[in-house]
């Protein structure tokens, strides 16, 4: 089910579903109203996570390199093909990001000490600062957003889309 701005409003949704429901009770609704509730929680979620990215001029993808290696623990570097893995984005579309990122001075990029035809991306010291700076403020946002559910109930709603998530792929 694509994403439209109906999947964005329970309420909507809801008066939707039930129209459906009435018009073709033999279609299976309940399902298809479940999943487009899920796409407009992820979709506002998205929208939602974003904000801090707009504010420092970030995309996505770009946070997420940058993320990818801060994870990686001193002295915050990968490979090229560690990206590619973690980012899932074409080896163009990396090449591009981290080319942007290089010229805005939060990613250098060297040859392998081991390897001169191996390439290594590593976080600036304002690289750092930034992915810290907006992990900080996503996370705490996170926390915000579940806080009206309970450790267990977190819990659960995590095994129930993982379960979900392996159902579509």
């Amino acid at each position: 089910m694509a994403i439209n701005n109906l999947n964005r409003f329970p309420d909507l949704l809801a008066r939707v579903t039930e129209q459906w429901q009435t018009q073709r009770p033999d279609l299976p609704v309940a399902e298809a109203g479940l999943i487009g509730c899920l796409l407009g929680v992820a979709a506002n979620l998205e929208d939602l996570g974003s904000v801090a990215l707009k504010e420092v001029g970030l995309s996505q993808r770009e946070h997420d390199v940058l993320a990818c290696l801060r994870r990686q623990g001193e002295p915050f570097q990968g490979t090229p093909s560690l990206l590619l893995e973690e980012v899932r984005i074409t080896s163009g579309a990396l090449t591009l990001c981290c080319d942007r990122l290089i010229k805005r001075g939060l990613l250098t990029r060297t040859h392998a000490q081991n390897d001169k035809r191996s390439r290594v991306l590593a976080l600036t010291a304002a690289g750092k600062v930034l992915i810290d700076e907006i992990t900080t403020t996503r996370f705490q946002l996170a926390e915000q957003l579940m806080a009206g559910l309970s450790r267990n109930e977190q819990k659960q709603l995590q095994e129930l889309l993982l379960k979900v998530q392996s159902q579509v792929g």
